[in-house]
């Protein structure tokens, strides 16, 4: 899905929102705030999300790390392909 995201974006640098499906990654109860995500989307129930917050930590801290990461990824894969 990243991938396919990154190439169809063309003209622009990618924004948080293009990953929203990958969210986990890079939000987490220290940052949350940052982003403008539906989270009752996946938590309907606030305290679904309370608890999220609570236990979640996210591997990456922040979008920019997020995406820092994934372009490595792709570039490592592209020498290798």
């Amino acid at each position: 899905m990243i991938k396919r995201i990154i190439n169809k974006i063309t003209g622009r640098e990618p924004v948080a929102e293009d990953f929203y499906d990958d969210y986990p990654a890079f939000v987490d109860a220290r940052n949350y705030k940052d982003y403008n995500f539906n989270y009752s989307r996946q938590f309907p129930e606030k305290s679904q999300f309370d608890t999220w917050l609570g236990i979640h930590k996210a591997p990456f801290n922040g979008f920019d790390e997020f995406l820092t990461h994934v372009r490595m990824v792709m570039d490592t894969r592209s020498q290798t392909d």
